[in-house]
C-alpha cells in the first residue's frame, strides 16, 4: 500500500518530470546548438517543469480551499440542527433525518457523533461513509484521495450546553467529499493554466531568445575580432565599451593577455634579430678568411696563420654566445641546473679579483675587501660566474689606470657583494634596460669593449634564481656601483630536467 501510495502521489509527477527532461536532453543532443540556443533551451526547460508542477498543484490547492468553504457551509447548517436538538425541539429521529437531508443536498457523506455523559455514544451515518474507514495518517489521506476519489475532513467538533436543563452534549462531524464535486472547476482551471503557460512559452521563446542573443552579442564581436588578430596586427584589441558585467571583465583580461603576448613577441623578435646580428659578423669573418685561404693561404704561411687565428677566435666567440644563449633558454624553461654547496664566499670573491689583477692589461687597480669566514650554501660555480660578469663589466667601462672596488660582507641572513668602478657611468634612460638581453647603451663602446650584451642578463638570472636581488647606483662620468644581495642559504634549487 505504501509503495502504491508513493507511486500515486509522488511517483507520477517525478516520472513525468524525468521523462520531459530526458526527452528534451535527447532532442538537444541530436542538434549542435549554439550557446544562445542552449541557454534559451535551459531556462525554457525550467519553465516547462515549473508549468507541469503548477498545472498539477494549483487545481489541488484550489480543491482544498473549496472543501474548506464547503465544510463551513455544512457546519453552519448542522450547528442549527444541533442547537435545536439539545433544546429538545428535535428528537434523535428528527436529527437523523435532517442530517440525511444535508447529505442529499450537499452530496457529502457524513459521520455525526453525539456523546452525552451517562449515555452511550450515538452515530449517524449518511451515504456510504460507513463503508470507508477514516484516514489514519498523512499517507492514508492521499491514498484515499487518489485511490477512492474522496477527501476526508473533520468538519466540526464542539460541546453544546442547555442552560435550562444543564444538558451537555459533545458533537463531532466528519465528512467525505467526492472529487467529482470539484472536478469541473479543477479541469477548467487546469485548461486555463495550460493555455496560459503555452502562450507564456511562446513569448519566452521569442523575447527570451532575443534577450539572450543581445546579452551574448559581445561574444560574437569578440570572436570576430579575435579571428582578425594575427602576428601582423597584434595591436588589435577587443572592444571593452560595448560589453558589460562578466563579459567586460573577460574582454579586459583578454586585452591584458594580448598586451603581454605583444610585448613577449616583440622581445622574441628583438632577441632573434640580435642573435642573427651577433652571428652574422663572425660567420662573415670566417667565410672571408676561408675564401682567402682557398685563394692564397696554401702558399702564403703568413696569411695561413692569420686566417687560422681569426677563424679560431671567431669560433670561440660564437661558442661563448651559444653557451650564453643556452643558459638563458634553460632559465626561461626553468631547467637550469643548480648544485648548491657550502663555501666561503669572501675567499672566492677575493680569488676572482686576484685572477683579474693578473690578466688585466689596462693597469687598473682592483681591490677586494671581505670579512673572514662568510659561509654560504649556494651554487659556487654560478656565483663565481656572476661575479666575473660584474667585475668584467666594470673593467670594460672603466678607463685605464682607473679603480674598481669589490666588497663582501654579511648582513643578517644575507650577504652583500659590491662592485664599484670609476668608469663612464650609466644614464637614467639606460638604467631600466640595463639587464635586457642584447641591450647596448652605446654601440661604439660595445664594439670597442666586445661582448654580446648577455652578461648582465645572465647575472640577473643567476641572482634571481638564488632568491637574491640587485641594486644599481650610477652617475654619468662618476662611475657605477652594482650591489648583489644573496641569501646565506639557497632554498629549492631548480634542477635541469
Amino acid at each position: 500500500m505504501i509503495k502504491k501510495l508513493f507511486r500515486g502521489i509522488f511517483g507520477f509527477p517525478v516520472w513525468l518530470i524525468k521523462k520531459i527532461r530526458d526527452w528534451i536532453i535527447q532532442i538537444f543532443r541530436s542538434f549542435h546548438l549554439s550557446m544562445r540556443r542552449k541557454i534559451t533551451a535551459d531556462y525554457l526547460t525550467i519553465y516547462v517543469i515549473s508549468a507541469v508542477v503548477s498545472i498539477v498543484m494549483v487545481p489541488l490547492i484550489f480543491m482544498f480551499f473549496e472543501i474548506d468553504d464547503h465544510a463551513d457551509e455544512v457546519s453552519n447548517v448542522l450547528n442549527q440542527y444541533f442547537v435545536s436538538y439539545i433544546e429538545d425541539e428535535y428528537d434523535y429521529e428528527d436529527l437523523e433525518l435532517k442530517v440525511n437531508q444535508v447529505y442529499l443536498r450537499e452530496e457529502v457523506s457524513l459521520k455525526v457523533g453525539i456523546s452525552e455523559s451517562g449515555t452511550e455514544d450515538k452515530y449517524i451515518y449518511t451515504g456510504d461513509y460507513k463503508s470507508y474507514d477514516s484516514p489514519t495518517g498523512f499517507l492514508d489521506f492521499f491514498d484515499k484521495l487518489f485511490d477512492k476519489g474522496r477527501v476526508s475532513k473533520r468538519i466540526i467538533r464542539y460541546d453544546l450546553l442547555n442552560p435550562d436543563s444543564d444538558r451537555l452534549l459533545s458533537f463531532s462531524v466528519d465528512g467525505y467529499y467526492p472529487l467529482r464535486l470539484y472536478m469541473p472547476e479543477m479541469v477548467t482551471l487546469g485548461i486555463i493554466l495550460i493555455v496560459f503557460y503555452c502562450v507564456g512559452f511562446v513569448f519566452m521563446s521569442m523575447i527570451g531568445g532575443a534577450r539572450v542573443k543581445n546579452i551574448l552579442s559581445p561574444i560574437f564581436f569578440m570572436t570576430k575580432t579575435a579571428e582578425q588578430i594575427s602576428v601582423s596586427n597584434l595591436d588589435l584589441r577587443l572592444d571593452v565599451e560595448s560589453t558589460k558585467y562578466e563579459l567586460k571583465d573577460l574582454a579586459i583580461t583578454l586585452n591584458d593577455m594580448l598586451d603581454r603576448l605583444n610585448r613577449d613577441y616583440g622581445k622574441q623578435k628583438r632577441f632573434v634579430s640580435d642573435v642573427s646580428h651577433e652571428l652574422r659578423t663572425p660567420i662573415s669573418i670566417i667565410n672571408g678568411y676561408a675564401s682567402m685561404l682557398e685563394r692564397w693561404g696554401k702558399k702564403d704561411e703568413e696569411i695561413l696563420d692569420e686566417s687560422i687565428e681569426a677563424i679560431k677566435g671567431e669560433a670561440v666567440n660564437m661558442q661563448i654566445l651559444v653557451e650564453n644563449l643556452l643558459t638563458l633558454v634553460r632559465s626561461d624553461n626553468q631547467t637550469l641546473r643548480y648544485e648548491p654547496s657550502e663555501f666561503d664566499i669572501g675567499e672566492m670573491v677575493c680569488s676572482i679579483v686576484k685572477e683579474f689583477n693578473m690578466v688585466n692589461t689596462k693597469e687598473q687597480y682592483i681591490t677586494c675587501e671581505s670579512r673572514d669566514h662568510i659561509k654560504v650554501y649556494l651554487d659556487e660555480a654560478k656565483i663565481k660566474q656572476t661575479m666575473r660578469i660584474f667585475i668584467d663589466n666594470a673593467i670594460k667601462y672603466t678607463p685605464e689606470k682607473g679603480g674598481i672596488q669589490v666588497k663582501c660582507y654579511p648582513v643578517g641572513d644575507e650577504v652583500y657583494l659590491h662592485v664599484k668602478d670609476t668608469g663612464i657611468g650609466i644614464s637614467k634612460e639606460d638604467l631600466p634596460h640595463l639587464f635586457e638581453r642584447f641591450y647596448r647603451s652605446d654601440e661604439s663602446r660595445t664594439r670597442q669593449t666586445g661582448g654580446h650584451g648577455l652578461g648582465l642578463a645572465i647575472g640577473k638570472v643567476i641572482v634571481i634564481s638564488h632568491q637574491g636581488r640587485i641594486r644599481v647606483k650610477s652617475k654619468i662620468g662618476k662611475g657605477s656601483e652594482f650591489i648583489i644581495i644573496l641569501p646565506l642559504r639557497m632554498e629549492d634549487p631548480v634542477l635541469e630536467s
